[in-house]
């Protein structure tokens, strides 16, 4: 499959080709984002990507999949300052997860752990899927494994391998609008189904070295991906994850919230935040919110067309969230 550049920024280049489907759509989205909406990450030797996904719990309307990509140049402010918060803040192994922000530990350092998070120079896109979009690749119910190319992945839960595909496909789809010829990629997934175990693993690498290439028009160098359980001992990376999983987590309960009480908002309209959404999600979208930051945000609703049927995109643009 072919990709053709229509047109390349400073910051993010274009990707449009007769076979992305649903991706053309995406992408038409993103290129209309500002320039300062996008980071510069083009003169960093490697990039890190994190990502972390919520809303597979019975009853969410929304799966969210957040996904941060940062340039190493740059780095060791965030380094410096998450180091010191953990010792500071008394956190010693624990991960700062949204599902551990009962703790009361990690609820004191929350808000100095998302302002060292802004000192990191970088992307974080939070994507949230309406559930009732079965599939983002089939147009009529969800993957059918008795077709030859799907038969190898037939032992996954199709849910599960519906969120793989769209997983590697978010990933490759920002990496290759936001890299450069020769730069290294280091791609950290959180443990979940889709990276369970061992085995796991290998198939997402596999899979994604084949998708990559069809969104890529120029040579990386080295390419790796593993799990959060590649973290050397220092909570590098475990740290490094908590962004996305905190974005993931508040994102899907904000929009849980508004669907809940009636509906989901557009970015034209400014609507009170839900009465039932927590304060932890609502500090962290507060932090989403925020525009001025060296850590650039990017939030998106996918969801069908009643009308047509088709899959549409919407930016949201969250405005001075605050409890009411």
């Amino acid at each position: 499959m072919g990709v053709v550049r229509s047109g390349q920024m400073d910051r993010w280049s274009s990707i449009s080709g007769p076979d992305l489907g649903f991706m053309n759509t995406l992408d038409a989205v993103v290129s209309k984002a500002p320039l300062d909406c996008v980071r510069d990450l083009r003169a960093s030797p490697t990039l890190v990507v994190t990502s972390d996904y919520s809303g597979q719990q019975k009853g969410s309307t929304f799966e969210t999949y957040a996904i941060l990509i940062i340039g190493s140049v740059g780095w060791h402010a965030w380094e410096a300052a998450r180091v010191e918060l953990r010792r500071s803040f008394k956190v010693g192994r624990r991960r700062i997860s949204f599902k551990g922000l009962g703790d009361s530990c990690k609820r004191r350092v929350l808000p100095c752990f998302l302002n060292a998070a802004d000192q990191i120079p970088g992307l974080c896109v939070v994507l949230a899927v309406n559930r009732a979009t079965p599939s983002l690749f089939c147009e009529e119910g969800a993957m059918d494994f008795s077709s030859p190319a799907l038969l190898p992945y037939c032992h996954y839960d199709a849910r599960v391998f519906e969120r793989l595909l769209r997983v590697i496909h978010f990933v490759s789809f920002f990496l290759a609008g936001l890299s450069r010829q020769g730069q290294n990629v280091l791609w950290y997934t959180d443990q979940d189904a889709i990276a369970a175990n061992d085995e796991r693993v290998v198939e997402l690498t596999g899979l994604w070295a084949a998708v990559f290439q069809q969104y890529l028009q120029h040579n990386l160098r080295h390419i790796r991906c593993g799990t959060t359980r590649c973290d050397n001992g220092s909570l590098q990376i475990e740290d490094l994850a908590s962004v996305p999983d905190l974005a993931a987590g508040a994102f899907s309960e904000l929009l849980n919230s508004y669907a809940a009480e009636g509906g989901t908002p557009t970015s034209r309209l400014v609507v009170p935040v839900p009465q039932r959404l927590s304060p932890k999600s609502a500090h962290i979208c507060m932090w989403l919110a925020y525009t001025r930051a060296r850590l650039n945000r990017l939030l998106y609703v996918i969801e069908k067309v009643p009308a047509t049927g088709g899959l549409r995109v919407k930016e949201l643009h969250l405005h001075a969230l605050e409890k009411l």
